[in-house]
Formats: structure tokens, C-alpha cells, sequence
């Protein structure tokens, strides 16, 4: 694993109606956090993936590969959204996904754009994050 810079990962874990495991998630970030293991707080948001509300977490890349992808909270999940930066001189982020268990190279989705809540509905995936509708767009 590289590290990568300005590079965020949102993500759902395993079993996110199970009350225990999401408190288990929750908990286990909240731990990281506290031991000042991570670069930033996790931001807790919504997401909907192939027509699937689900809780979802952003955080730093390379804490996501460190501490979160080897727990085993995220073994069945098909795909992660990496945020990373179009270019090194700007703040615009581009988002692709990257799959869990297939050796292949993560598929550039577009950009991580803001968009109004009715456009995000519509969409086919969407993030909800800190009162503000997000979409990866071309």
C-alpha cells in the first residue's frame, strides 16, 4: 500500500441495520480517534448505492487502509469511493470506485460535485454529507 496525499475513502460496513455492529463501527473509530491514530474526525453521512440507502463513513485514505480495511467490518462489501484531488494545485476532488476483492485498477467515476437533494435522488448513487448532497459526475 502507497500512501497517498489529500485521498479520502467513503464507505459502508457490514450488517449496517445490525444496531450492534454499527455501534461496534462507530465505536472502534471513536477508539482510533481518541488514540490519535487518525488525520481527521470520521464524517458520518448517508449514501445510496445501486438503489440502497446505507449509513457511510468519509475518512483519510491511508487511515482506511491502515486501521478500518484489515478489521473485517468491511469484508463483504463490494466497493469503496475513493476521493482523490484532479490535480496536485487544486481542491476539486474526482471520485472512483474501488472494488473489494477484485485485483483490478479502481474505475474513475467523475466529480465529486455538490448537487441539490432532488438531483442526488435521482441519481444513481449519491452521498450525503455534513447537510450538503454530493454526486461523481463526468
Amino acid at each position: 500500500m502507497s500512501k497517498l496525499i489529500n485521498n479520502h475513502i467513503i464507505f459502508s460496513y457490514d450488517e449496517p441495520q445490525n444496531l450492534r455492529v454499527a455501534a461496534q463501527v462507530n465505536r472502534y473509530l471513536d477508539t482510533l480517534w481518541a488514540m490519535d491514530k487518525l488525520k481527521y474526525t470520521p464524517k458520518l453521512g448517508v449514501g445510496s448505492y445501486k438503489g440502497d440507502l446505507e449509513p457511510i463513513v468519509m475518512m483519510d485514505y491511508n487511515d482506511f487502509m491502515a486501521h478500518v480495511f484489515p478489521s473485517g467490518y468491511v469484508d463483504n462489501q463490494e466497493s469503496f469511493l475513493q476521493l482523490n484531488p484532479r490535480s496536485p494545485r487544486t481542491t476539486a476532488l474526482q471520485g472512483s470506485l474501488m472494488f473489494n476483492h477484485q485485483a483490478t485498477k479502481p474505475i474513475l467515476l467523475g466529480d465529486f460535485k455538490e448537487v441539490s437533494k432532488s438531483e442526488a435522488i435521482q441519481s444513481e448513487a449519491w452521498t450525503y454529507l455534513d447537510g450538503k448532497s454530493f454526486v461523481c459526475k463526468k
